[in-house]
Protein backbone atom coordinates (compact mmCIF):
# COMPACT_ATOMS: atom_id res chain seq x y z
CA UNK A 1 0.00 0.00 0.00
CA UNK A 2 1.37 3.07 -1.48
CA UNK A 3 -1.64 5.31 -1.40
CA UNK A 4 -0.63 8.06 0.59
CA UNK A 5 3.48 8.45 -0.41
CA UNK A 6 3.47 11.28 -3.12
CA UNK A 7 7.02 11.69 -4.42
CA UNK A 8 7.97 9.74 -7.32
CA UNK A 9 11.85 9.06 -5.95
CA UNK A 10 9.88 7.11 -2.58
CA UNK A 11 7.27 5.29 -5.17
CA UNK A 12 10.06 4.29 -7.18
CA UNK A 13 12.57 2.69 -5.01
CA UNK A 14 9.72 1.41 -2.96
CA UNK A 15 8.71 -0.33 -6.40
CA UNK A 16 12.01 -1.71 -7.03
CA UNK A 17 12.26 -3.05 -3.42
CA UNK A 18 8.44 -4.51 -3.49
CA UNK A 19 9.89 -6.21 -6.90
CA UNK A 20 13.37 -7.19 -5.18
CA UNK A 21 11.00 -9.05 -2.55
CA UNK A 22 8.43 -10.45 -4.93
CA UNK A 23 5.65 -8.62 -3.76
CA UNK A 24 3.22 -9.62 -6.91
CA UNK A 25 0.90 -6.43 -6.30
CA UNK A 26 1.78 -2.58 -4.99
CA UNK A 27 -1.14 -0.03 -4.75
CA UNK A 28 0.29 3.64 -5.99
CA UNK A 29 -1.85 6.83 -6.00
CA UNK A 30 -1.54 7.52 -9.83
CA UNK A 31 -0.30 4.74 -12.36
CA UNK A 32 0.95 8.24 -14.49
CA UNK A 33 3.75 7.98 -12.50
CA UNK A 34 5.45 5.10 -14.46
CA UNK A 35 5.97 7.74 -17.51
CA UNK A 36 7.87 9.74 -15.29
CA UNK A 37 11.11 9.81 -15.89
CA UNK A 38 12.77 10.59 -12.04
CA UNK A 39 10.29 7.29 -12.17
CA UNK A 40 11.77 5.29 -14.38
CA UNK A 41 15.89 6.18 -13.78
CA UNK A 42 15.14 4.69 -10.18
CA UNK A 43 12.53 1.79 -10.79
CA UNK A 44 14.35 0.69 -13.64
CA UNK A 45 12.20 -1.47 -14.96
CA UNK A 46 10.63 -3.08 -11.94
CA UNK A 47 6.86 -1.92 -12.54
CA UNK A 48 6.68 -4.33 -15.27
CA UNK A 49 7.27 -7.44 -13.10
CA UNK A 50 4.65 -6.30 -10.46
CA UNK A 51 0.84 -5.45 -10.51
CA UNK A 52 0.53 -2.08 -10.03
CA UNK A 53 -3.27 -1.08 -8.75
CA UNK A 54 -4.10 2.35 -8.79
CA UNK A 55 -5.89 3.81 -5.67
CA UNK A 56 -6.68 7.32 -5.33
CA UNK A 57 -6.74 8.67 -1.63
CA UNK A 58 -10.66 9.18 -1.24
CA UNK A 59 -10.72 4.98 -2.49
CA UNK A 60 -8.14 3.64 0.44
CA UNK A 61 -10.91 2.70 3.12
CA UNK A 62 -13.10 1.16 0.50
CA UNK A 63 -10.58 -0.98 -0.58
CA UNK A 64 -8.95 -2.22 2.20
CA UNK A 65 -12.15 -3.26 3.50
CA UNK A 66 -12.54 -4.89 0.17
CA UNK A 67 -9.70 -6.91 1.13
CA UNK A 68 -10.17 -7.50 4.35
CA UNK A 69 -13.37 -8.99 3.48
CA UNK A 70 -11.67 -11.17 0.85
CA UNK A 71 -9.73 -12.07 3.65
CA UNK A 72 -6.41 -9.91 3.34
CA UNK A 73 -5.52 -9.19 7.48
CA UNK A 74 -5.54 -5.82 7.01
Amino acid sequence: MATLIDKIPNLANLTRTCEIFGVSELVIPNKDVINDEGFKNIAVTAEKWIQLVEIKEFELLSFLMLKKNLGFKV
